[in-house]
């Protein structure tokens, strides 16, 4: 999750709330169990440390620096070799998708900031205020939920919608934000397992479900970056405390065997300050777009539309490595803007995306319902998909030769007769015909204006384009292909992801990854949100009876976490009946797993 604007106006407002009776230790929808029920029925514990960095983690696992991990999830459980989260990479999309089993275009919740154009609303999560109201974002059922009937215990994860108890420890958690003691943050954690284990002796039932999540290892990613030793010190932390809550439950539960999950949103990439590219500067250079960047505009809905009316794009930056973009179009915010002129913005001529600005891999705009048209520099790829006997199949097509427009391509003249026709009078220019995009945007070239004439090293753009020209066969292939084919891959799982990304209006008309180490915020020492291998893969372990340890899967997402540990706790048929989801169980394959090379 990235970080909090203001650490000290969050943190004093965290400690108002706990002593005002605030929702940080919510007792409410308590439920009371029978104490002669099975004592010994299956439960599970999941740790959720946000921004957990994939390369990082596992060079500290190689130094030994890990080792309650090492023991409890290394030797003594499942990994997953090639584990991806959801498109966008980003905390708030992929904490609902943990615990609903959806991707983020199919529970709505699309970034840390997200606008729904229908309604001229712009969320965002990052204030005391808000960062819980993720809970009434999205309509999917949760985890807690389909146990609603069985006691279920959260500590610290603002997304635990249905959830029997919560434990944020307000106060002490206030003062460490203040401070930037994130550290202290994720020891609380494991300091509250004792207090978890006596909740359950008096409530006289242990939780199906234990959720612990560590949010300091990704707020000192993007103060210190990943590469940094407080980030070290951080995944330290998180690893002692999640060896103080195994021993705390074997303490209380001598006789148990709970399953264990460790899992994260994100991995976390660093930063530099020679490496960053401006969008929302360029934006505002290239074209003569009024544009909404930053909170929303009010809580009367008329004043909101008001505002919105005035504005013709809005700028999302989340997680500083995705930028996503709205534009109105002809008929207001009702409607996408059409493809052909959203592609004439983003990739204005020959010098590439974004007037050729540098650290850009990707651009990826919605295009039909079951379509989304792909942009590199100077090349062009159709990502589709298909239902065939209720299961989805998709495919990559490239569609254009280097420098070649899709409007003429299609046959249009500049695709610029789709644009709005009503809003001349706004920019005082003659042409009364004209669209209100139109009428702002120009196409300079702005490399000079950013000091773009070198990329780093690190850019993958030439080898992710050689990727999709590779998987440009035609070919129809199932979900699950996809993900086995590519999981390994700079783009891992990114065929199926990004068309069921765009099935949500919140997504946007266009989101723009970024490249290599490059990033969309110039103080930020690390980010997240690109869909590149550096962001999406993430460490995934499973321990727990019958799982052998020291062995591992293939491959996995994590919207398969959910129905796992569903089908741990027994209670697959829970979901019968209920909208369908996008994991699946892998209880099966963990307990198959391989020995670990």
């Amino acid at each position: 999750m990235q970080r909090f604007h203001s650490a000290a106006t969050i943190g004093l407002f965290t400690i108002f709330l706990a002593l005002t009776g605030g929702c940080f230790d919510n007792r409410l929808n308590m439920r009371t169990f029978d104490w002669s029920e099975d004592k010994d029925e299956p439960s599970v514990v999941i740790f959720f440390v946000d921004g957990l960095d994939h390369s990082r983690f596992n060079a500290l696992l190689a130094e030994g620096k890990l080792p309650n991990i090492q023991k409890q999830f290394v030797e003594g459980g499942v990994s997953v070799r090639n584990a991806v989260t959801s498109i966008p990479s980003v905390t708030y999309p992929n904490a609902v998708s943990l615990i609903t089993g959806c991707f983020p275009g199919h529970h709505g919740v699309l970034g840390n900031q997200w606008f729904d154009r229908e309604d001229f609303f712009l969320r965002d999560y990052s204030s005391a205020l808000t960062y819980q109201t993720v809970n009434t974002d999205f309509e999917n059922p949760t985890l807690f939920e389909l146990l609603d009937d069985k006691l279920t215990v959260n500590v610290r994860c603002h997304t635990r919608r249905g959830v029997t108890k919560s434990f944020d420890h307000a106060i002490g958690t206030g003062i460490d934000w203040i401070f930037n003691r994130y550290h202290q943050a994720d020891e609380r954690v494991g300091l509250t397992a004792p207090i978890v284990a006596k909740f359950a002796q008096e409530t006289n039932r242990w939780p199906a479900v234990y959720l612990s999540y560590f949010p300091g290892v990704d707020a000192m990613g993007h103060l210190r970056g990943s590469d940094s030793e407080d980030y070290k010190n951080g995944l330290i932390i998180a690893d002692e405390a999640i060896g103080r809550i195994t021993a705390t439950i074997k303490e209380y539960r001598p006789d148990a065997s709970p399953y264990y999950i460790l899992v994260t949103d994100h991995s976390h990439v660093p930063a530099h300050r020679d490496q960053f590219t401006d969008l929302y500067a360029w934006l505002k250079k290239s074209t003569k777009l009024r544009i909404h960047r930053g909170a929303s505009e009010g809580s009367i809905p008329s004043w909101r539309q008001s505002h919105f009316d005035r504005c013709d794009a809005v700028f999302i930056n989340g997680a500083y490595r995705r930028v996503t973009i709205h534009f109105k179009s002809e008929s207001g915010w009702e409607k996408r803007a059409p493809t052909e002129t959203v592609e004439q913005i983003i990739r204005p001529d020959e010098t590439g995306l974004c007037g050729g600005l540098p650290g850009i891999v990707l651009a990826c705009l919605h295009d039909k319902d079951d379509k989304v048209r792909v942009l590199s520099d100077h090349n062009t790829f159709e990502v589709e998909r298909r239902d065939l006997l209720d299961a989805k199949q998709y495919r990559v097509i490239e569609i254009t030769s280097p420098y070649v427009n899709l409007a003429s391509a299609n046959g249009d003249s500049d695709g610029m007769d789709r644009l709005p026709q009503d809003d001349s009078r706004r920019v005082g220019r003659a042409h009364q015909a004209a669209t209100p995009i139109e009428q702002r945007w120009a196409r300079p070239t702005l490399r000079s204006l950013f000091d773009a004439d070198d990329t780093d090293a690190t850019d993958t753009t030439e080898s992710v384009v050689e990727l999709l020209r590779d998987w440009s066969d035609g070919e129809w292939r199932s979900s699950h292909d996809w993900l086995e084919r590519s999981a390994d891959s700079e783009l891992p799982d990114f065929v199926p992801q990004i068309v069921e990304f765009f099935d949500s209006d919140r997504a946007g008309d266009v989101i723009l990854f970024a490249d290599g180490e490059w990033s969309f915020h110039e103080s930020a020492a690390g980010g997240h949100g690109s869909c590149l291998a550096a962001d999406m893969r993430i460490p995934m372990f499973f321990a727990g009876p019958g799982l052998p340890g020291g062995t591992e899967i293939p491959t996995a997402r994590l919207v398969d976490v959910m129905p796992t540990a569903l089908d741990m706790l027994n209670e697959s048929i829970r979901l019968k009946g209920k909208p369908a989801i996008d994991g699946v169980s892998l209880l099966p394959k963990l307990r198959d797993a391989a020995p670990r090379p």
